[in-house]
């Protein structure tokens, strides 16, 4: 028993002094560290947030354009979509809201998930002036009465939308 405690006298006196927390200087070291981390780090994450944005909003409206055309075909009837620059919003007439029945199927890009707008519209039967929408009718044959081309942006990251007048082909760019 005595060993025991001659023991264990010797080893706490071997054991170094335990502070009870970090020193100021620490405590600086590590928050300098972490503000050049999130410093270096938050224009990359806005970046590519934007970046994700903007492939997402035009997936989503390439997929729509192709979905009216494919209506118009199956349907054998006219479907039209109609792109408001000032809303950053565009509808598809004819054709039915997921979540609403009775309304027609509307986007908004500058809701969540999407947060991005429409920063441009060229109408190909204007190519000169700049509208402020425009109006994409496909007939029964899945083809266009115009070609039309919208600009995504959020940030400083664009990208198009082409809807070709002769063949109604979707293209990102």
């Amino acid at each position: 028993e005595s060993a025991m405690n001659l023991f264990s006298e010797y080893s706490n006196s071997l054991s170094p002094v335990r502070s009870r927390g970090f020193s100021l200087l620490e405590l600086t070291c590590c928050t300098l560290f972490l503000g050049i981390i999130a410093a270096i780090a938050t224009p990359n994450y806005i970046a590519s947030l934007d970046r994700y944005r903007v492939e997402m909003a035009v997936k989503r409206m390439s997929n729509d354009l192709q979905l009216t055309q494919c209506s118009a075909r199956q349907t054998n009837s006219t479907k039209t979509i109609n792109f408001t620059l000032s809303d950053s919003a565009y509808t598809m007439v004819g054709i039915n809201s997921l979540d609403r029945a009775s309304a027609s199927y509307s986007v908004r890009l500058t809701d969540s998930p999407y947060q991005v707008r429409m920063v441009g519209l060229i109408d190909s039967t204007l190519p000169t002036l700049s509208p402020t929408s425009v109006t994409v009718a496909f007939n029964r044959f899945g083809l266009p009465d115009r070609g039309v081309t919208i600009t995504v942006g959020s940030g400083s990251r664009t990208q198009l939308v082409q809807v070709a007048a002769d063949s109604g082909k979707v293209k990102i760019q």
